[in-house]
């Protein structure tokens, strides 16, 4: 996934933002059966307002951002603490899911794009809280009871390291903000490895909490959820990523499978609020200045910027696209000198990028007469352009779905129909359909149009 602040901030503004979406949140695990940890049935998401992207009544006045998600199994989309809108492509909502998740509303092969409205536009309460989110609340402030809350108390014989380690790290009766702090500062001095030291233990939680000290996030975060039930808070487990590197090269925040992580969500009952806490210790791994490092970070947002300009969008975004691609190498190649004798393999690489970009300008798409340029299924559309050209011509940038919505609201009649080709077309865009079976249904609706 890629995440695409606003171009505008400056640099300052950039990090604190950064250090707000430190989290993207993607699914809680309420129930425990040993070690292994799982949604409950009824937990409802957060409180999200969706849409489609021409819907900008929510968080007008927040930051908006482009999340770039690439395809996954379960299509999981995480989404960063305080979101107020997560606009889509398609004309169907987010569903929700099990663990209070948010997923794609069906299976693609390709990248999408979703516009996301941050709740917190100022710099100056985004640099306040930093990379510190404790205690960011969150938009679900329905209390827990009955069944779902004796699940989020709920501790097994095999926890009993759990409750003894809570009570002697923190043995004072203190509100639940202040425990879990409390408990948190104490796990960081653990030590965090990628190794499993405690997988082969009879009890694993015991071996990390009484001997090794030591383990992945995951073993943090159950520590801390189960070490807070054992003082009568309930506590859950929530499975999501961190925030990746800042790409200079392409602007953007890059979040690999490396950032997956685990952290803690507990009811705080005084409040009236689910709050957060992390527990693992924090690792940042070192920037990478060299040269193989830059020229990964180049390909990546070559990469990314052939799918956004070249393949997605209009022949406007099209040459903005490559005008960037040229800016990002030129930038790149400051201060290096070239030796036809020896030539550093930076500035191989970056003479390679200014001819991709150079052959990629060249030999681009042709805009098509009318102006709808939607990558996929532009030439299954050619006979609907041809019969609706001189009552209804696409307008430059327009996407096939907008066109074909305007053309519904020319003709009530044929509504229907149309909201059923702006599916299959969604379908070839973004789910790996065949442009084979868009031609067909084109071709019905233009004869209709006679």
């Amino acid at each position: 996934m890629r995440v695409v602040p606003p171009a505008d901030l400056i640099d300052a503004q950039r990090q604190a933002l950064g250090g707000y979406l430190a989290y993207l949140r993607g699914i809680t695990l309420e129930k425990v059966e040993g070690q292994r940890w799982e949604p409950y049935d009824y937990t409802r998401p957060r409180e999200l307002h969706l849409g489609n992207q021409s819907d900008t009544s929510a968080g007008e006045s927040g930051v908006h951002m482009e999340f770039f998600l690439n395809p996954t199994p379960r299509g999981l989309v995480p989404l960063p603490y305080g979101a107020l809108f997560a606009g889509t492509p398609f004309s169907q909502r987010l569903r929700s899911g099990e663990g209070a998740s948010w997923h794609l509303p069906f299976p693609v092969t390709r990248g999408v794009p979703l516009q996301v409205v941050q709740a917190d536009p100022q710099a100056e309460r985004l640099h306040a809280r930093g990379l510190n989110p404790d205690p960011v609340p969150l938009d679900d402030v329905r209390p827990p009871f009955g069944q779902r809350l004796d699940t989020l108390l709920e501790l097994q014989p095999e926890h009993e390291a759990a409750r003894r380690a809570s009570l002697a790290w923190a043995p004072e009766v203190m509100k639940a903000p202040a425990l879990a702090a409390a408990l948190s500062t104490r796990l960081r001095t653990f030590r965090y490895t990628l190794d499993n030291p405690c997988g082969a233990a009879a009890n694993p939680l015991q071996d990390f909490l009484e001997r090794t000290q030591a383990g992945h996030c995951e073993y943090f975060a159950s520590a801390l959820a189960l070490m807070l039930r054992a003082r009568g808070v309930p506590a859950r487990v929530v499975n999501g990523y961190r925030l990746g590197a800042w790409v200079p090269e392409g602007g953007y925040w890059l979040v690999t499978e490396d950032e997956a992580h685990s952290w803690v969500e507990y009811w705080d009952d005084g409040a009236r609020v689910w709050r957060m806490a992390d527990g693992t210790p924090p690792f940042a791994a070192a920037a990478d200045n060299s040269w193989s490092g830059a020229w990964t970070r180049l390909a990546d947002a070559v990469s990314f910027k052939w799918d956004r300009y070249v393949v997605r969008f209009s022949g406007e975004d099209q040459a903005a696209g490559l005008v960037s691609i040229q800016s990002v190498a030129q930038s790149l190649a400051k201060g290096w000198r070239w030796s036809w004798k020896r030539p550093s393999p930076l500035t191989v690489g970056l003479l390679g990028m200014l001819a991709l970009a150079w052959a990629l300008w060249r030999f681009r798409p042709k805009r098509q007469t009318g102006g709808l340029t939607e990558p996929k299924g532009v030439r299954a559309f050619a006979p609907l352009l041809r019969r609706t050209r001189r009552i209804a011509p696409p307008v430059p940038g327009e996407t096939a779905r907008a066109w074909l919505a305007r053309l519904a609201r020319l003709r009530p009649d044929r509504a229907e129909t149309l909201r059923g080709l702006s599916e299959a077309a969604d379908q070839t865009l973004y789910g790996g359909g065949r442009e084979s079976a868009l031609r067909p249904l084109v071709k019905a609706e233009a004869r209709a149009w006679k």
